[in-house]
């Protein structure tokens, strides 16, 4: 599955048509269904609004591997484990996992806006000089 494919999936799950989607990502219903059919690639501030706003996780977006949606069932339980230290333990790595998974996913963000950086200006400098 392509990662139009994905973007298709995400807005099906979260179970909006193609111009509500479009407001939730702040651009226009044309831009959402060329961005589904493959007419153009996914740009970095989509990428941004699908992981802060509707919690969509970028590494599945990108490769396809793990679950569409950040994992919020890690959200470590409140009542009765005051006195558990082991449980302290615990959700003191989940939280630090949660974390380190945060900033890993920024970072395949900032990889893939320079990558699309660099294809514009090979695009660019192609058109230009066959152009």
């Amino acid at each position: 599955m392509a990662i139009n494919d994905r973007v298709k999936v995400i807005r099906n799950r979260l179970k909006l048509k193609q111009a509500e989607f479009a407001v939730k990502l702040n651009i226009k219903q044309q831009l959402v269904s060329d961005i589904e059919t493959g007419r153009v690639n996914i740009k970095p501030n989509i990428l941004k609004t699908l992981f802060y706003d509707l919690n969509v996780d970028i590494h599945w977006l990108l490769f396809n591997e793990g679950n569409p949606f950040r994992d919020e069932s890690l959200t470590p339980p409140t009542e009765n484990i005051a006195d558990c230290e082991n449980c302290k333990h615990h959700i003191k790595r989940i939280n630090e996992l949660k974390l380190e998974k945060e900033e890993l996913q920024k970072k395949l963000i900032k990889l893939y806006d320079s990558i699309i950086e660099k294809q514009d200006f090979i695009d660019k400098n192609l058109n230009t000089n066959h152009g």
